[in-house]
């Protein structure tokens, strides 16, 4: 198996810790790799260092006390992955994000492979040697989430989830106005291509088409994980400006999903008070715009890894968005009482830890302490936006596992690795192929240990020449049903069924996934005449699918509020007079997608009074279909899938 050697790191640590003040000896007892909480954070002086309570980076190794009610013991198990010698070695992550200050000496800084998409390219090539930098103390997000990520742990404070890989940054958040000139679809389909392209001058430029095919590189992309923390930038749900852009989106992702380039994104804190089981109201609310597909189009994208968040309780963060398309937890802080995660701050006393927030509740000094790079840390960090950047971390630990690691072999191995939680939750479901999903969780807790392991053997496999994932077919049905929720103004039902049959001719391949795309025409345009009880909007549509073997999930959720409380999405959907989306499931995973479906699509409107029909014009399906051949595993215990054994 491909485990790697173990690097004697202290020495790199040593000459850090001796110019703060460190003894020899306590540098020295620093083990030969990487360890979250290093000694650094609990100098005595700081708060950290007296505080009860404070258990520093529980997301890698939980050594909390087990108390009911506040932690489960719960983390994404990252010590054997570095014990295996997965550090992230040779791998670059982007941030996508407000941008990141490379001058952080825990961060190792990828420069030549930064760029701000928010200037323009003068403006770029102006600064060239501080490529994608945050341009205000406001702009503190991109540099927490790469901390998470990558973290050196050769300054005083973090360690990340792949200590030993580079951060490039992709600025394209926090600042108004944007001088770059360009769209937002030619930035993010720029931002997902992007590999330090130059012209012919040698100067760098992210929107030249790559030439994939002809490159120098030695080893593939120079950045082969990308992590995006953010959610549809203020746009509108459901809204595509155009087919262009969505092409350009979309041509952008097929040509990272083609180079072994995995992107991560967070679902989105966007939970309300409530939430629904299996399409039913629970008692503590009803359902808000919680599902991970409110935002751009790229959530809808089958090879991308959406990531929610895990409180230090175990359960679900108090406003982690969720979905069918969410692939995979890890954890974050939530409610009040629970804990959040440290990580890198903007260099100095200026960001979230003096600057923008006051204080820090932990890495602040205490009187007599002279420790100022502790103003470079932040003790609070957290959302979906948190969980992502540890995602992306590990998929950098995966790449350094299996060189060949595609998006679609990464799915394969999270399904199978990923560890149940919360599980007397009344929204897991287990398919017919072993798989247990649930829309909170997806496929359950990252486990970087077990992952890394896998991907281990999977590269063994591939050098022996044994490549054990299958290429993947596509199948597809496009129809029209002609239903109608209101049909010349008269409701006739607010429940329709529709049946519709997959066949699949491609031997021995099962489902990865599975996209509904919908358009439903005849929505009220005029939010006054709706709250006055007139027809419906599209946030009341929610859709139950059933697969051929009797799985159920949803596959999205009403997001209008009973009692007319609309939630703010609800102002934007209003004035659209059609809903027009494609929706993701993982949820059927492993399963034969041969037979019946049945889509059930449900208007929870409470109006009476239509002016339009409110009518199913058309439906296409598509089904991407593989295999992955476990047996190249050998004995290791899956969590999940076929033969799953509890670890």
């Amino acid at each position: 198996m491909n485990l790697k050697t173990n690097r004697a790191t202290a020495s790199l640590l040593l000459l850090p810790l001796l110019l703060l003040g460190v003894s020899v000896t306590q540098a020295q007892s620093e083990p030969l790799i990487f360890t979250p909480n290093s000694i650094s954070l609990f100098w005595p002086g700081t708060n950290a260092g007296a505080a009860n309570g404070y258990f520093g980076e529980w997301e890698l190794q939980n050594n909390m006390p087990v108390i009911s009610g506040t932690n489960a013991g719960l983390d994404v198990n990252i010590m054997g992955a570095w014990s295996n010698g997965f550090t992230g070695q040779g791998v670059t992550i982007a941030i996508v994000d407000t941008g990141v200050d490379g001058r952080h000496p825990d961060l190792n800084y990828a420069n030549s492979l930064s760029w701000d998409f928010r200037l323009n390219t003068q403006q770029n090539l102006a600064n060239r040697n501080y490529l994608g930098y945050p341009r205000s103390t406001n702009n503190t997000h991109g540099i927490e989430c790469a901390g998470v990520a990558a973290g050196n742990g050769y300054g005083i404070g973090i360690v990340g989830a792949a200590p030993d890989a580079k951060i490039s940054s992709l600025a394209y958040l926090g600042l108004t106005p944007d001088s770059s000139g360009k769209s937002d679809a030619d930035k993010l389909s720029a931002i997902f291509a992007y590999q330090g392209q130059t012209d012919l001058t040698g100067k760098p430029n992210p929107y030249l088409p790559v030439n994939w095919k002809n490159t120098s590189w030695t080893n593939g992309p120079p950045i082969r994980v990308k992590s995006h923390s953010y959610g549809h930038s203020g746009g509108m749900p459901y809204v595509v400006s155009n087919i262009s852009d969505a092409l350009k989106i979309s041509n952008a992702l097929v040509a990272c999903d083609s180079n072994g380039i995995i992107n991560v994104f967070a679902a989105g804190n966007d939970r309300y008070t409530g939430r629904y089981s299996n399409g039913v109201p629970m008692d503590n609310g009803p359902i808000g715009t919680q599902d991970a597909e409110r935002q751009q189009i790229r959530a809808s994208w089958p090879h991308c890894i959406n990531v929610s968040a895990l409180g230090s309780d175990g359960k679900y963060a108090n406003y982690s968005s969720y979905g069918a398309n969410v692939f995979v937890t890890a954890p974050s802080d939530s409610s009040d009482g629970l804990f959040s995660i440290p990580s890198t701050d903007l260099p100095g006393p200026i960001g979230d830890n003096l600057g923008n927030r006051g204080p820090d509740k932990y890495f602040s000094l205490n009187s007599g302490a002279s420790i100022s790079w502790l103003t470079s840390y932040y003790s609070s960090f957290g959302g979906t936006s948190e969980a992502c950047p540890i995602v992306a971390g590990i998929m950098a630990l995966g790449v350094e596992a299996d060189p060949f690691l595609t998006p679609r072999m990464a799915q394969h191995l999270l399904a199978l690795t990923s560890r149940q939680v919360d599980v007397t939750n009344s929204d897991w479901i287990t398919n017919a192929n072993g798989y247990a999903f649930n829309n909170n969780y997806g496929f359950g807790l990252i486990d970087a240990t077990a992952f890394t392991t896998a991907a281990a053997y999977v590269y063994d496999a591939q050098l022996a020449g044994w490549n054990p994932l299958s290429e993947q077919k596509i199948i597809t049905k496009t129809f029209k049903p002609n239903l109608c929720f209101v049909s010349n103004n008269v409701v006739s039902t607010n429940l329709i069924m529709i049946p519709f049959t997959m066949t699949n001719k491609y031997q021995g391949l099962s489902n990865e996934y599975i996209q509904v795309s919908l358009k439903i025409t005849g929505f009220q345009t005029n939010l006054n005449d709706y709250l006055n009880g007139k027809g419906s909007i599209s946030g009341d549509i929610s859709a139950l699918l059933i697969s051929p073997n009797g799985t159920q999930n949803m596959l999205f959720y009403t997001d209008r509020n009973v009692g007319n409380q609309l939630w703010q999405v609800d102002s934007y959907r209003a004035h659209w007079p059609q809903l027009n989306w494609t929706y993701t499931s993982y949820a059927y995973y492993g399963e034969n997608p041969n037979g019946v479906w049945r889509l059930y699509l449900q208007n929870n409107s409470t109006n009476t009074v239509y002016t339009n029909n409110l009518k199913v014009e058309s439906i296409t399906v598509n089904e991407g279909i593989g295999s992955f051949d476990d047996s190249c595993l050998g004995q290791f215990p899956f969590a999940n899938g076929t033969n799953p054994v509890l670890r």
